[in-house]
């Protein structure tokens, strides 16, 4: 028995329901040539399938190359150190 199964009849013993939207599905494959998603669904719904993932503050690629969470946190990056924030021509640190 697969173990979505599995998640489904425990989440039924104990009353717990997942968000539809919140379940994502990501394959992680180093493969050149193409890969096939899977199909999976949770309560006869299909979960979608992306090509990355945030989890506790980190962004998750398909390929596990770390690009996306890198270009994530150059924008974040950028975005504190908006210097018009820190002076301007009437205020701020001059």
């Amino acid at each position: 028995m697969p173990t979505i199964y599995k998640l489904e009849q425990w989440a039924d013993l104990i009353g717990f329901n997942f968000s539809q939207d919140k379940t994502k599905v990501i394959h992680f494959c180093h493969k050149r040539k193409l890969q096939l998603d899977p199909e999976l669904y949770l309560n006869k719904y299909p979960i979608s399938v992306v090509k990355e993932i945030k989890f506790l503050g980190i962004v998750f690629d398909s390929k596990l190359n770390f690009e996306a969470h890198i270009l994530y946190l150059r924008n974040k990056c950028l975005k504190s150190l908006n210097l018009t924030i820190i002076a301007h021509k009437d205020w701020g640190a001059v």
